[in-house]
Formats: C-alpha cells, structure tokens, sequence
C-alpha cells in the first residue's frame, strides 16, 4: 500500500448521499482511503443505490476502502444500497459504532451467505 487518503465529511450536517457521489473507479487501488461521514444526520434512507464506485480495474485490485458512518441515525442497512458494496469488495470496512443497526432489522446479514460480510462491519449487533 503506498499512502492513505482520506474525505472528511464529519460534523457536516450531511442528510442524503447521491448515486456516485464516490466515485472512485480511478481512483489508486494500491491507496488506502477512508471516507468519514461520522456524526453527521445520515439514516437508513439517506443512501442512493451505488453511491459509492468501485475501482473495477482490469487486474481486479481490491481498493481499502474505510467507510466511517459512527454516530448518525442509522437504523439499518438496505440490502440493495449495501451488499453490493460490500460483496464487490473483501477489503471494505463499515463503521457504524454509535448507531442502531442490529442484524434484526438488518435481516439479510443473517443469512450464511453473508455471514462473512458481517465481520466487516464494526458496531452492528447480531
């Protein structure tokens, strides 16, 4: 990994998060980057589908991708917003510390097949 970039969107009062608003398919995959959008008033609805994009370089290099979404209003996670991001990509870490998000209301993270994914996010309670 050469460097780590980062976004910090923190204490934004930040509310919706538009499809592309990351893009990031050329971004450098060999580049850490985190994307801070901690105690901001983002909630279960605030995400468009594909609001993050993915580097899908022809050599297929994961990005390190850091999502920081502690503190907000979250409640859960759309399967259809989430698991594309998060299948797309094994080196992806979530944040949700501070949030309400269990795997109850997220019921598709209880499935086995995502049960790897679970372990990619930090502050969800299963």
């Amino acid at each position: 990994m050469d460097s780590i970039e980062e976004i910090d969107l923190s204490r934004n009062k930040v509310e919706h998060i538009g499809r592309q608003a990351f893009n990031l398919a050329s971004h450098n995959a060999n580049a850490e980057l985190k994307i801070l959008l901690a105690h901001n008033s983002l909630t279960s609805a605030s995400f468009e589908v594909d609001f993050i994009e993915l580097n899908n370089n022809s050599n297929n290099a994961q990005q390190h991708l850091s999502l920081d979404l502690s503190h907000n209003s979250i409640e859960e996670l759309k399967e259809a917003v989430f698991k594309p991001i998060l299948s797309r990509n094994e080196l992806l870490t979530l944040d949700l510390t501070g949030n309400k998000v269990t795997c109850h209301n997220t019921a598709w993270l209880s499935k086995e097949e995502n049960s790897k994914l679970v372990h990619r996010i930090k502050g969800i309670t299963c």
